[in-house]
């Protein structure tokens, strides 16, 4: 047991060298697609399309070494997590976490889920020596020196438990599978055991809504792992196989019907940019793909105005509706549906379609914000202007306004409004509240209210009292805000949003680093709101046609009913289109 401990310690101060490409390349990497907050990796061009390469095993080893895929090693060959969530990260990290859980296969191949459990001959520690030099940890540390199967060894199998306790069967079928993170996560620059940490309080309070990332100390130590609540914030990714199949359909089929398996390829998350062409115009697919039992890829596939195959494959046309100056998503049907029904009072009806339309054209965040301004059409979003939030926020955030012009301003609030909307943020930061940090004199931001717990204990009786009567005491930690001319820039600084040279350029304007974000790929802001419904997610975006009114009706300033035909436009600010 003893050289057990020794060899977990000695892994986990293993370092890793990473390398990175160029800046540039990462930029224009983001300008397409997502790249967590939270690496510091830079990509290659975005080459994943079967298009780009000529053999299938090169385009299937692409897919899966690409920089947003992760693996996860199951001893069940399902994605359930335990008491600490569902960790993610490298192949190599996968790989160690699941052979120091289950022991390595003798062969030294990798577990693929094709033998169950029991009949896997696996190695014993002096195999295991031979295979990985620090691989004694885990259950490898009660294993006899030569090789076994679990099912001549009741007295070992029985100690063998996944995370929650439970025995792992026998007849379970191992295996290493590649996955891609799709839930909510937050940037915090975690530890691996504060991660594991964090995670088991949240689920034991039932508050586990986001994942974490964090740097792996243990498995692969120094690459970069996740951890997520449970398999809800993943979704698998296709086996080589899988992938080798999508190759073959893609070149094996005459050229004027690549068009229509290109949808296909669609509707494998974060692959909808493989393609120059894209789908046809008029076309908008909505995917529901995840099955992990069979690795099915389903897809429903909305087309109200879809052109002709010959105009897929020559071009687009131009919409059929394109004169009205509308979005090509709805046609002169639903209009006069929409139009029937706003006539008859059926309000209900109008609703459901005006939901529909703003899902379809991608505002599918819905929001509140709440305002005592006169009627306005457009959002200010310059800076950190426009916050969004859940309706119970927005009218938190109401009250609050209305005491505070009346109990500490000494006038009374004009009464506020709450508007419904929704918004369309595609690449967001995830953040904490600024409200909830505070920033130490090492630079650091750390939490508001630990801080200042800290600092009350290092207070005397006397200026405990002065405190507590409502006096000033010097040194009391202050709360960061969205609002200051350099918490926001301090933050991305500190967080490796920016680099030191953009900082300088950006400090004291928070327009400029919104502008730089832009730049970036970055989109909005996604946070944890601590002031207003505590816990709920609110949000900022970074350009006003990021916001829609949901509102059953809205009228243009003729007075007249717009139809769904004119709103949901992106390239309009005004809230109405």
């Amino acid at each position: 047991m003893g050289d057990c401990i020794l060899n977990q310690l000695k892994m986990a101060k293993i370092l890793i060298a990473m390398e990175f490409d160029t800046q540039e390349e990462m930029d224009e990497y983001r300008n397409i697609h997502e790249v967590r907050p939270t690496t510091r990796m830079t990509v290659k061009k975005y080459d994943y399309g079967p298009q780009h390469y000529d053999d299938p095993e090169k385009f299937a080893d692409r897919v899966h070494s690409a920089h947003n895929t992760f693996w996860h090693g199951t001893p069940s060959g399902d994605l359930k997590g335990g008491t600490q969530g569902l960790h993610v990260g490298t192949k190599q990290a996968a790989r160690d976490a699941l052979n120091a859980t289950i022991g390595f296969r003798a062969d030294g191949k990798d577990w693929d889920g094709t033998e169950e459990y029991g009949d896997v001959l696996l190695a014993g520690q002096d195999r295991i020596k031979e295979i990985d030099k620090w691989g004694i940890t885990g259950s490898n540390c009660d294993f006899p020196k030569e090789n076994f199967k679990l099912k001549d060894r009741p007295d070992i199998a029985k100690k063998i438990k996944h995370s929650n306790g439970d025995v792992i069967p026998l007849n379970r079928r191992p295996t290493i599978v590649p996955v891609r993170v799709n839930g909510k996560m937050w940037h915090k620059n975690l530890t691996d055991e504060s991660a594991n940490l964090t995670m088991r309080k949240k689920l034991q309070k039932g508050e586990a809504k986001h994942g974490y990332y964090y740097k792996n100390e243990g498995e692969d130590s120094g690459s970069i792992s996740a951890v997520v609540p449970d398999e809800r914030h993943i979704s698998m990714v296709p086996s080589k196989e899988r992938l080798k199949k999508i190759w073959h359909e893609h070149h094996g089929i005459p050229n004027q019907m690549r068009q229509a398996s290109l949808l296909i390829l669609s509707a494998l998350e974060e692959y909808d940019d493989w393609v120059d062409d894209g789908p046809a115009h008029g076309e908008r697919e909505k995917r529901n793909w995840r099955s992990k039992s069979t690795g099915e890829v389903r897809i429903q596939i909305i087309k109200p105005t879809t052109p002709s195959v010959k105009e897929s494959v020559d071009g687009p046309t131009k919409p059929q509706n394109d004169d009205r100056g509308g979005s090509p998503h709805t046609t002169l049907d639903n209009d006069e549906a929409y139009l029937k029904a706003v006539k008859s009072g059926d309000l209900g009806v109008a609703q459901k379609m005006v939901d529909e339309t703003a899902k379809v054209m991608g505002y599918t965040t819905k929001a509140a914000h709440s305002t005592n301004s006169p009627v306005f059409h457009s959002f200010n979003t310059s800076g950190l202007a426009a916050h969004f939030g859940t309706m119970e926020a927005a009218t938190d955030r109401a009250d609050k306004l209305r005491d505070f012009s009346e109990r500490v301003v000494g006038r009374k609030h004009n009464e506020a409004r709450v508007m419904s909307v929704a918004l369309k943020i595609r690449n967001p930061i995830y953040m904490p509240d600024l409200a909830s940090l505070t920033q130490t004199e090492r630079g650091d931001f750390v939490n508001i209210e630990e801080a200042r717990n800290e600092w009350l204990e290092g207070l005397d009786e006397d200026q405990r009292d002065e405190y507590e009567n409502g006096g000033e005491v010097e040194g009391e930690p202050r709360v960061a805000a969205w609002e200051s001319e350099t918490d926001f820039s301090e933050w991305l600084l500190r967080n490796d949003m920016i680099t030191s040279d953009e900082f300088w350029d950006v400090q004291y304007d928070s327009e400029k680093a919104v502008q730089l974000l832009i730049e970036k790929g970055y989109d909005g802001i996604v946070y944890e709101n601590a002031v207003e419904a505590p816990g709920s997610e609110s949000y900022i975006v970074f350009s006003p046609s990021q916001v829609k009114s949901v509102d059953p009706v809205v009228k243009d300033d003729a007075g007249d009913v717009i139809p769904l035909n004119k709103r949901f436009n992106s390239s309009s600010s005004d809230i109405r289109y």
